[in-house]
């Protein structure tokens, strides 16, 4: 059922806003009359596509969809599928379950377009921040074979699963990221205000420096003199770098490598 946005007044006259179903604008309509409420604004939420009204941008409801919220609605679905209750009407009742509001919606477009005649792995793929490729594969492979209810429950494991090791992923990364940024700024310090004073220290002495000095007090320099060619050209790797790996051969390249990396690979190829 799709989902309007609406703004409007009550029967006190005051401002209220908020979101409705309804199978059409004039059913939506008639529901928030039912509620006391006039409708000044209404317009329908897609999953997809921003919405324009009055010249205003609105971008697609709600934030980002967490992985708790997907492992939640999959359980909730492999319970339906195997309760062989119709794919259409599974989605509608989780549409009106779920607490997310960009999940919600995304429902509500699958149950629309299953309802047209798409398969539920081709509505799903339009949606890939979402569904990965393997989660529609599978569920591509369930309708093929007739088995949709056993993947359902084999993707309801495999997504809590996922959704556990992510947090502990997560929680055994704080420390070193925190480490790790510490460490940047130890170094920005030392070559922003500690090797300058200590370059005015040595200028007036015919002290031999080392050479790993001489070499730190010369990068110093370079990055002092030039911090905006660092700055820039360490901004312009990184956004060919992000371009590359969208290629098929850098895409490739990029999974080998993190495939191979060092302490990190192994924990990849686990995951």
């Amino acid at each position: 059922m799709p989902i309007y946005d609406y703004k409007g007044l009550n029967q006190k006259g005051t401002s209220v806003k908020g979101r409705i179903d309804g199978d059409s604008v004039k059913t939506a309509r008639a529901k928030l009359r039912l509620q006391g409420i006039f409708p000044t604004e209404i317009y329908e939420q897609t999953a997809t596509q921003p919405q324009r009204k009055k010249g205003v941008l609105k971008m697609q409801v709600g934030g980002r969809i967490k992985s708790l919220d997907l492992a939640t609605m999959t359980k909730q679905f492999s319970t339906l599928v195997s309760a062989h209750i119709p794919i259409v009407e599974a989605l509608s009742a989780l549409s009106k379950q779920v607490e997310n509001d960009k999940l919600k919606v995304i429902l509500t477009d699958l149950k629309e377009k299953v309802n047209e005649g798409q398969s539920l792995a081709k509505a799903m793929s339009a949606h890939s921040k979402v569904f990965s490729d393997i989660y529609v594969n599978m569920v591509k492979a369930g309708e093929a074979s007739g088995t949709l209810d056993i993947v359902m429950e084999r993707l309801a494991s495999y997504t809590e699963s996922q959704t556990k090791l992510k947090n502990k992923l997560i929680s055994a990364m704080i420390y070193p990221v925190i480490m790790i940024v510490v460490a940047i700024v130890i170094c920005v310090v030392i070559f922003t205000f500690i090797l300058p004073s200590l370059m005015e220290l040595f200028e007036g002495t015919e002290v031999t420096l080392p050479m790993m000095t001489v070499v730190s007090i010369g990068i110093a320099n370079f990055v002092i003199g030039n911090w905006y060619l660092f700055v820039g050209g360490t901004i312009l790797l990184i956004l060919l770098l992000l371009q590359y790996i969208k290629t098929q051969a850098g895409k490739r390249r990029y999974h080998r490598f993190l495939l191979r990396a060092p302490i990190f690979g192994k924990l990849i190829q686990m995951i």
